[in-house]
């Protein structure tokens, strides 16, 4: 496991390094939609007319190595909140990109990786420095809970708890209020994901031991294990009472969700990295050969399109339409109508 962790640390090193040279673009897009625009965060964010598929604004204008933004951003209150690699959190004008306000207390030590999620009133995100901040809607630090280790995914929460990931193996559930832990446990493996959850008490994850496991949100308990073939590094859709993912073994999964029984597994031909998303009632996974494509809950394949560049970001939905972005794409997003035909792209600046 500790040289598990090692090829871990030394991915994310490269990643920064390489940005520090000047090439900042070789990281997942982060994505986050309303019924009115999509924003990506590709080491600036841009925000799009969710219909036309025009660019409205980005910020900054010219990319800053110093401070890339590569997270899925939050948007709330006509706010779009970001966060950088400089361990920065910032919220933005929703319509003229201007900079509300900015969180730098700990600036510079660690890298915010996992994109922040809206609790109410409460923005969380967590950092490679071993902490989950907890700020109000204004930028003020309100708590922070500190992890055995490095933090890379972001949380779910509900109107009590918050549910946190960790490379440290530990899955916690810490209270929304205060930052005070409930219970914690050691799932075996790291985790890089947020969890699923099924409204109905219970939470799902995987990890990079290749499991995939259900947890019990009351107290922790392990409810049940399944082994996979490979890892899933983005949070598993939860519906129709199946636990649905894809791994970077070139497998997509369908899992009971009740018992962890494999309903059914489908062999495609790159790495799965993100994670589903359900398009008018079907998942739809993207894969590293950049194909998206249906995985119906019977386990087949519906649709299926191929486009240029490797596909990573789990896809989001906006205005009816499936967006997706990835790297050494020859458009930032393409977005797809719910047949699998392609409508607006966004043209990547030259």
């Amino acid at each position: 496991m500790k040289k598990l962790k090692i090829v871990l640390w030394l991915g994310l090193a490269m990643v920064f390094l390489a940005a520090c040279a000047g090439v900042p673009l070789n990281n997942w897009p982060g994505l986050a939609a309303t019924e009115d625009m999509v924003v990506l965060a590709y080491g600036q964010v841009h925000v799009v007319d969710a219909r036309t598929g025009v660019e409205k604004w980005k910020y900054p204008e010219k990319i800053d190595n110093a401070s890339l933004i590569f997270s899925n951003p939050a948007v709330v209150d006509n706010k779009i909140i970001v966060a950088s690699y400089a361990n920065v959190v910032q919220a933005l004008d929703a319509q003229s990109g201007a900079v509300l306000w900015t969180f730098d207390t700990f600036k510079g030590k660690g890298k915010f990786v996992a994109g922040p999620v809206i609790a109410g009133d409460t923005i969380l995100v967590p950092s490679t420095d071993h902490h989950l901040y907890a700020l109000d809607l204004n930028g003020k630090l309100l708590w922070r809970f500190q992890s055995r280790n490095a933090l890379w995914a972001p949380v779910v929460a509900d109107e009590e708890h918050v549910y946190l990931a960790g490379l440290d193996h530990y899955l916690y559930a810490i209270r929304l209020s205060n930052g005070q832990m409930d219970w914690e446990v050691d799932l075996g493996g790291p985790l890089i994901h947020a969890p699923g959850s099924d409204g109905n008490g219970r939470l799902y994850m995987t990890t990079l031991k290749r499991e995939a496991l259900a947890i019990d949100k009351q107290d922790g308990r392990i409810l049940w294990r399944t082994p996979l073939t490979g890892s899933s590094w983005a949070a598993p859709l939860v519906a129709e009472g199946k636990v649905v993912f894809g791994t970077d073994q070139k497998k997509a999964y369908i899992l009971n969700a009740e018992n962890g029984q494999v309903l059914a597994s489908l062999d495609v031909a790159a790495g799965i990295i993100g994670g589903p998303a359900l398009f008018e009632g079907v998942p739809v996974l993207v894969t590293e050969g950049g194909e998206v494509f249906q995985f119906k809950w019977d386990g087949t394949r519906g649709w299926t399109r191929t486009i240029e560049g490797q596909l990573g970001t789990t896809p989001v939905i906006s205005d009816g339409r499936l967006v997706v972005s990835g790297l050494q794409m020859k458009n930032l997003i393409v977005t797809f109508r719910p047949d699998g035909t392609e409508d607006w792209s966004l043209a990547a600046s030259k």
